[in-house]
């Protein structure tokens, strides 16, 4: 089951992408402009997830490690 801050977080992206997609598509520029735009946004975004994805992750040593002093 997801988790309320999950479903918020998930909430929060999906708005942002849909309101930046509604800002370009909706901007009165041409169109070499627009797509210039969009290729920008889309190297920004793909860097931003692979900044994401390679943060490290929590270790679950401390949580072993209580298990094995019981």
């Amino acid at each position: 089951m997801i988790s309320k801050k999950s479903k918020f977080g998930i909430g929060l992206v999906l708005g942002a992408l849909g309101g930046a997609l509604a800002g370009l598509f909706l901007a009165p520029k041409s169109g070499k402009q627009t797509q210039s735009d969009a290729k920008k946004a889309i190297k920004g975004l793909e860097k931003d997830f692979i900044d994401l994805t390679k943060k490290p992750k929590p270790s679950s040593s401390k949580k072993s490690s209580k298990r094995k002093k019981k």
